[in-house]
């Protein structure tokens, strides 16, 4: 998920906003991301359908060479038509920190398969689940990878992820996992 908005001062870049995040194809025109993605640290929301792209179909984030021409690695641009973030949202505390943004046309991408919301098994301690991203490779260093990563990490009971966060962890909402106490 691409955004970038100049603010209309496209001469001064101190105050453009760019960032990328990542999203989940849910449904032929929806995306699942982070309400951090879509609404700011004040609560305000970003305009994903003026300033907003969505990527799919490819695991290597685009690249731009030296004449400004972008590959997109096989991937395919989709513009957003709108977007939601859970009401309850709160930047302070991280809770409730999910978002859809609805696409104007559909993507080819195949959507994955959600839980439901009884479904407590596939967040059982000891579980194991698998996260995706571009995050940092390194604990030494800022850069990220080009092209996407995963790890299959194990789930943690609500019980040790509260004695990890205290009261940063909301059970039912939230979940933690790794390799230690669930802070990796």
């Amino acid at each position: 998920l691409w955004y970038y908005d100049d603010n209309g001062t496209s001469s001064d870049t101190s105050d453009d906003i760019g960032f990328f995040c990542g999203g989940t194809v849910v449904s032929p025109t929806k995306i699942l991301t982070a309400a951090h993605c879509v609404k700011d640290e004040n609560g305000k929301n970003y305009n994903w359908k003026a300033y907003g792209a969505v990527l799919t179909g490819t695991s290597q984030l685009p690249t731009t060479d030296s004449y400004g021409n972008t590959d997109l690695h096989g991937g395919t641009v989709s513009l957003p038509l709108r977007q939601w973030n859970h009401p309850s949202y709160s930047p302070t505390t991280i809770n409730n920190d999910i978002a859809v943004l609805t696409l104007a046309s559909p993507v080819k991408a195949t959507p994955i398969r959600m839980t439901t919301s009884g479904d407590t098994a596939s967040y059982a301690g000891g579980t194991s689940a698998t996260v995706y991203g571009w995050g940092r490779t390194s604990s030494t260093s800022q850069d990220i990878s080009d092209t996407l990563k995963s790890a299959t990490l194990t789930i943690h009971a609500d019980s040790t992820c509260s004695n990890v966060y205290g009261s940063d962890y909301v059970a039912g909402h939230m979940i933690c996992a790794g390799v230690q106490s669930g802070s990796d």
